[in-house]
């Protein structure tokens, strides 16, 4: 009830009277004992948001616009992503951690007492950072605390959300000083081998990753990692590609219409056909629905961003993987950003993009690459006038459409004779009684 309390103290100064109450699925059991403490000690009104419509760590700022709510509690794990158009309040959660342990550690690991360090943390252990800190930093003079981007039921660590792009990453931001290099430091995490890890290790540059898995510090090198080894594969399938779909996988993220427009830009000048999808949670069942797309790009948060494409009938890429196998002006780097803000106009990682007419070899097909190959695409809408209230598509190919094994759910009035009702199969379906043994 400590940590409900400080809900209440927040919605009180801002006076919100519409909440909706966003809560894992673990936690929907104790959803009710939350909400009946909250209304009986506010003025409020609260909604609970079960089946979020995009990933658990983002703001389900969709389903808050259909209530109107004026605020949001997030509970559980959380990308710090999102905008701040939906006031939130985040309730992180707690893992335990004995941080004499942890500090005694740091201090035998690292040795070096002027060594200049950057600390990240998991959001679970914001709660234990004040401590650590402070017992670390009269030792290391040039130790560099990163801060959430959010509020929280931890404000020690917590800062106003930053526009600044070149020391933001995954909702956490980091100040070095002015006369030092990035690459002259060594990261820090406190938390398990997991995306959040993966994701800033790809994303800032560094001299070297360390991570403390609970009992002792270990070197975490993305250049030994297998999902590196597989991005640089996809990057060569983006290049064979003709045919893309964008997929919107959030709404609540700041520029996702400005990463949306960019890659068309960058497609279109490929020649490339493209399609855009909004289909809330990415699944392998939705996506195979869309047989004629060679290559997904998802817009969606940094940690959801990472997402395991072989279980998926096609391959599923990132906004800066799209640019990188296609902006001449941009160098190869075993560095990617996985926060697809970094490559937008002022971003730390913004290239201005170059059309390549060169020829090429594609590396999975072994078959020559040209501009002039690939397909060219309408400048004007897919969408043309049929007849009165419908729409045709000039853009897709018919011929793939034909092929398929199924047609659509045309009603064909007039066309099929009447018949009475008959019934239909029975049994199940290893053995039917309409079926030859």
């Amino acid at each position: 009830m400590i940590e409900l309390e400080k809900c209440l103290k927040w919605l009180k100064a801002g006076s919100y009277k519409k909440v909706c109450i966003q809560i894992p699925d673990h936690l929907l059991a104790d959803s009710a004992g939350i909400v009946l403490y909250l209304q009986e000690n506010s003025d409020a009104f609260f909604y609970v948001i079960g089946d979020t419509t995009y990933e658990n760590c983002c703001n389900d700022k969709l389903s808050a616009d259909h209530i109107q709510a004026d605020a949001c509690i997030h509970f559980g794990h959380a990308c710090l992503s999102c905008t701040n158009d939906l006031p939130t309040f985040y309730m992180f959660p707690k893992k335990e951690l004995n941080f004499q342990v942890f500090c005694e550690e740091f201090q035998k690991y690292f040795q070096d007492d002027a060594k200049r360090l950057l600390f990240f943390y998991d959001i679970s252990y914001a709660y234990i950072i004040e401590q650590i800190f402070e017992q670390l930093k009269s030792k290391y003079k040039n130790l560099v605390l990163s801060t959430l981007n959010a509020t929280s039921n931890v404000p020690y660590i917590t800062t106003p959300s930053t526009d600044d792009f070149h020391n933001s990453i995954l909702g956490r931001s980091y100040h070095v000083q002015p006369d030092h290099e990035i690459q002259s430091y060594d990261a820090v995490y406190l938390g398990s081998n997991d995306k959040t890890l993966m994701t800033l290790s790809m994303s800032i540059p560094v001299n070297l990753w360390h991570w403390f898995d609970g009992s002792k510090f270990n070197e975490y090198s993305i250049l030994s990692s297998t999902w590196l080894k597989r991005r640089n594969f996809l990057v060569e399938k983006i290049k064979d590609a003709d045919v893309f779909g964008i997929v919107i996988a959030s709404l609540n993220i700041k520029d996702y219409l400005k990463i949306t427009e960019m890659l068309k830009q960058i497609l279109k000048k490929m020649n490339k056909k493209i399609y855009l999808f909004n289909v809330g949670k990415i699944t392998p069942t939705k996506l195979a629905n869309f047989q004629e797309v060679d290559i997904f790009v998802a817009v969606t948060c940094s940690e959801s961003s990472l997402i395991d494409s072989r279980d998926y009938f096609k391959p599923i890429v990132t906004p800066f993987e799209v640019d990188l196998a296609f902006n001449a002006g941009r160098a190869y780097s075993a560095y990617h950003a996985i926060d697809f803000k970094q490559i937008l106009p002022g971003g730390s990682k913004y290239e201005e993009f170059q059309v390549s007419t060169d020829t090429d070899v594609s590396l999975t097909s072994g078959k020559l690459r040209t501009l002039e190959d690939n397909c060219l695409t309408n400048e004007n809408s897919a969408l043309t006038p049929k007849s009165l209230g419908v729409m045709a598509n000039t853009q897709i190919d018919t011929n793939f459409l034909q092929s398929r094994s199924w047609s659509g759910l045309e009603q064909k009035l007039g066309e099929s004779s009447v018949s009475l009702a008959v019934d239909g199969r029975t049994g199940i379906p290893t053995n039917y009684t309409n079926e030859q043994l």
